[in-house]
């Protein structure tokens, strides 16, 4: 699983269940978050912030 590197979030998102929780410990995402699509929009925050020039795959 390497989505930063490769884009592909799939692998990754197919292992999480809609009770999975992560936790942050600032801005928007504070405190703990609950739920796949969360976790998804994080992940895309992130990935945006890092690489904003390329393509990514949540499909």
């Amino acid at each position: 699983m390497h989505g930063f590197a490769t884009s592909d979030w799939v692998p990754l998102l197919n292992l999480l269940t809609d009770d999975f929780t992560f936790w942050f410990p600032i801005g928007a995402y504070h405190g703990l978050n609950v739920g796949k699509d969360r976790a998804k929009e994080f992940f895309l925050i992130c990935y945006r912030s890092i690489w904003s020039n390329r393509q990514i795959n949540f499909s």
